[in-house]
């Protein structure tokens, strides 16, 4: 068929409007075009010339487009996963410091203050009995004792938060482990002098990163004040302004830091 031929069949059947390819004329020509159009209102059907229509996407288009997916996953991805890790981590904090705050306030209700417990000490074993008494107002998923060897609570290696990290955590002698079934480790060290007992939280575990202010979370038992106070406040022999900064901070501090402003900033 020539081309006039085709053309006049072309303007009996419909006219052709809006060609988006670059082409003003309706005249179409038989040639390679990966082109569309919009058929004209009352038009059914297109009668085309012999042609090879190409449709979809080559190679390299496929391969750019995948290239970006993945600039935009490497970007996004690292965020997505800190933010996810930072709001566990507060609410498991929070969750942990509500129930050993009700645990030690119930059972002094049940067996007098904590100063009254026995013979108060830095001991190993009095870490064991206070837990004895907070153990009926909490719910225990494990105990593993004053060592443990098999890290089952705590690991064996932690760092501060500035990266000098320190060994042989779980085998301090005046700490008594167990965890929580919210996934909590939690340790008692005993009382210091003024009576006040010393706690630590890992809020994952075992589990990394095993990093002072990151999962690792120191508190206190003022006995006189009667009450779970987060290591950081401005009180203590670690506040917070001090002790929870990412770039030379120990992270001692970043307790109160992450109850009082329910983030982890510090961090950034």
């Amino acid at each position: 068929m020539n081309t006039e031929l085709w053309s006049f069949k072309m303007s009996k059947i419909f006219s052709i409007k809006n060609l988006k390819c670059g082409i003003a004329s309706a005249d179409l020509l038989p040639t390679k075009v990966n082109c569309g159009f919009t058929l004209a209102e009352g038009a059914t059907h297109v009668n085309l010339p012999p042609t090879k229509v190409k449709c979809g996407f080559t190679l390299a288009e496929v391969l750019i487009t995948l290239g970006i997916i993945g600039v935009v996953a490497a970007i996004t991805i690292p965020t997505l996963i800190h933010t996810y890790y930072e709001k566990q981590t507060v609410s498991r904090l929070l969750e942990t410091t509500s129930i050993l705050s009700q645990a030690i306030k119930t059972a002094e209700e049940e067996y007098g203050e904590l100063g009254s417990w026995g013979t108060p000490s830095f001991t190993p074993e009095y870490g064991e009995l206070v837990f004895n008494n907070l153990k009926p107002f909490m719910k225990v998923a494990n105990i593993c004792g004053i060592v443990d060897d098999k890290e089952q609570c705590f690991a064996n290696r932690y760092a501060l938060l500035h990266n000098k990290g320190y060994t042989g955590y779980n085998r301090v002698k005046q700490k008594y482990k167990f965890t929580l079934l919210n996934g909590s480790a939690v340790c008692v060290q005993g009382v210091d002098s003024n009576n006040n007992l010393q706690i630590n939280v890992d809020v994952n575990g075992v589990s990394k990163p095993n990093i002072m202010g990151k999962d690792l979370f120191l508190f206190t038992y003022d006995a006189e004040k009667r009450s779970l106070l987060p290591m950081g406040h401005p009180d203590s022999m670690y506040p917070y302004d001090t002790y929870c900064v990412a770039k030379d901070g120990t992270g001692y501090g970043c307790a109160y830091y992450v109850l009082k402003f329910k983030d982890m900033k510090y961090l950034k």
